[in-house]
């Protein structure tokens, strides 16, 4: 039931409404209207859907998988799983934004870098059609 100014007929006041969930909020009618949230707690679970949804497509990717049940928000650490079995926390946006994943693994990879030598750069390079200028 709507409270309207009984003059201009304009809804002005600040009006309690109920999502088809049940959830309860209170709000004016001009603030919905504008293409506001109209269902805080439903739109929370949206999100948070979304954004397991995304992570478990990045885990995918990587041979890895969620462990975590609840994604609030970027900042909300996750547990992951990588290929090789390691557990590991991260956040959201680390995950999405710059790629961090196991660090286990990545300190192998790192690692493995380190004992390159010139030789293996040139065969590199040749894979890909070219060769390598410098020998330091």
């Amino acid at each position: 039931m709507m409270a309207s100014d009984s003059e201009t007929g304009q809804v002005s006041n600040t009006l309690r409404w109920h999502c088809s969930e049940g959830h309860q909020r209170d709000a004016k009618f001009d603030y919905l209207k504008r293409g506001n949230r109209w269902c805080p707690t439903c739109n929370e679970m949206l999100m948070q859907q979304a954004r397991k949804t995304e992570l478990r497509d990045t885990a995918a990717k990587q041979g890895g998988k969620v462990l975590s049940e609840k994604i609030r928000d970027m900042k909300s650490e996750v547990r992951l799983e990588c290929t090789n079995g390691h557990q590991s926390s991260t956040s959201f946006s680390g995950v999405r934004y710059k790629g961090t994943w196991c660090p286990s693994c990545a300190q192998k990879t790192r690692a493995n870098f380190k004992h390159l030598t010139t030789v293996d750069a040139q065969k590199a390079s040749e894979t890909h059609g070219g060769h390598l200028l410098s020998s330091t």
